[in-house]
């Protein structure tokens, strides 16, 4: 008998997917979709002991991860932690490797999920949070999971941990925006993921040069080019709370690092004047 189950779902797809297509050649989508799945889908860990489960379809991708084990215990691994990390290496992977940008909402519900079958309130609350209110390519947390987060006992996160020690953990993954919404702070987070420290400032110049390649051709100002606009702000943002002086230190000028309004064609009416 199909019974439903408590879940933290992630709905998420690739921006601009239908324009993708239209430039790029079969091979090149599939690479994309390939890797994006891959980054996506899990470890056999993952799966079989915190019950993390994937389905794919198109340039969409919706993960689950049980609150209750798959021995029936509660999970008390960490599971928005873990959700959040492996965002930040999906989001900065897909950049790295295809200058390609992810959107979408982490949110938490009943539903059912077994192989590839996946139904019910929570997947919905996930589709409709990511398709109504992350509206720029940044992946937002749902406010049920901030408040199921924060309530005495929560199974979100890890067992070993008080409330205040693994939010000091989590407040590392995530960033509040402009309009209130929390959203995975992939830029900053990568930071601290690194083999190889020193690569970051080359990290930063590559999601620079991603967002300033995917933006070509944006010359008016409309639902698209706001998207490219958000993601300049939210580079700025970054490299700016990071400083100059690090970037000086590893033989970056920050005016390499920064984005302009010149180099924002979108942003025309300001660049005439600059």
């Amino acid at each position: 008998m199909k019974e439903y189950s408590e879940y933290v779902t992630t709905f998420i797809d690739v921006l601009g997917f239908k324009n993708l297509v239209a430039k790029k050649s079969a091979e090149e989508i599939g690479a994309i979709l390939s890797r994006l799945h891959t980054m996506t889908e899990g470890s056999e860990y993952e799966k079989l002991v915190m019950g993390r489960g994937t389905i794919a379809f198109s340039d969409s991708i919706v993960r689950t991860s049980a609150l209750a084990m798959p021995s029936g215990d509660a999970a008390r691994y960490g599971i928005l932690f873990h959700e959040l990390l492996s965002l930040v290496h999906a989001q900065m992977d897909l950049i790295a490797r295809h200058g390609v940008f992810l959107r979408g909402a982490v949110s938490i519900g009943q539903a059912y999920h077994e192989g590839t079958t996946i139904f019910g309130p929570g997947l919905i609350r996930a589709y409709e949070t990511e398709s109504e209110l992350a509206l720029f390519p940044r992946v937002i947390l749902d406010p049920v999971v901030l408040k199921k987060y924060t309530e005495e006992g929560s199974t979100l996160k890890a067992g070993y941990h008080s409330l205040k020690q693994d939010t000091e953990y989590v407040s590392k993954l995530v960033r509040e925006d402009a309009d209130g919404v929390w959203f995975v702070d992939y830029l900053k987070a990568v930071a601290s993921e690194l083999d190889e420290p020193e690569a970051y400032p080359g990290v930063v110049l590559r999601h620079k040069e991603a967002i300033l390649e995917a933006a070509k051709g944006q010359g008016a100002l409309n639902k698209v080019s706001q998207k490219y606009n958000w993601l300049a702000r939210y580079h700025n943002r970054v490299a700016e709370e990071i400083g100059a002086g690090y970037f000086r230190e590893n033989g970056v000028a920050m005016e390499r690092v920064l984005i302009t309004p010149k180099e924002m064609l979108t942003l025309t009416a300001l660049a005439r004047g600059q």
